[in-house]
């Protein structure tokens, strides 16, 4: 039950969470709030919405109003909640969705990638591994114009350079 006293720290832990990841489901958000009812939390909502605070599209989306939302990042929020209720600490990073807790004792990184750049990253992967292509080859087989964008898009993705991940993983 929540009582009087607990609603403002309800309020302000929704807030906080809507300016880390700037857009959840209506779903996800209840799933972190386990000790109130769907019908006590959907009340905090339109309180909160009335205030001018959060906006509510189709009852199934929370967001900060005037905010830009990564595409991904409800998918990649998903995944974490997978770990529930072991999560010790989360943050959401960028490129173009990143999102890394800490759960079970050990460290989670979620990058979400626009359908079919995953297919690129796993073909880069498959050629630094299996062929002895220079890493400009493999950003050009790969589809980017300019060898350092496809370094940064790599690491940003597997955590480490071409080159780098060929040393660690090569043959």
């Amino acid at each position: 039950m929540l009582y009087p006293n607990q609603t403002g720290s309800v309020h302000k832990e929704i807030i906080r969470l809507l300016s880390l990841y700037h857009r959840l489901k209506f779903r996800q958000m209840l799933l972190l709030f386990p000790q109130l009812s769907e019908t006590a939390f959907h009340s905090i909502l339109k309180q909160l919405q009335k205030q001018g605070r959060i906006s509510l599209q189709e009852s199934s989306v929370v967001h900060l109003p005037e905010t830009e939302c990564a595409d991904g990042m409800e998918a990649a929020f998903d995944v974490l909640l997978d770990f529930l209720p072991e999560v010790t600490y989360h943050a959401p990073g960028e490129f173009p969705v990143t999102l890394t807790f800490f759960a079970r004792e050990e460290c989670y990184e979620v990058i979400w990638l626009p359908e079919g750049k995953e297919l690129l990253v796993s073909h880069a992967l498959s050629l630094l591994l299996n062929t002895t292509m220079p890493v400009e080859a493999v950003a050009r087989d790969c589809g980017f114009s300019c060898g350092n964008y496809f370094c940064k898009v790599f690491r940003r993705a597997s955590g480490c350079t071409p080159a780098e991940y060929r040393r660690r993983y090569g043959g």
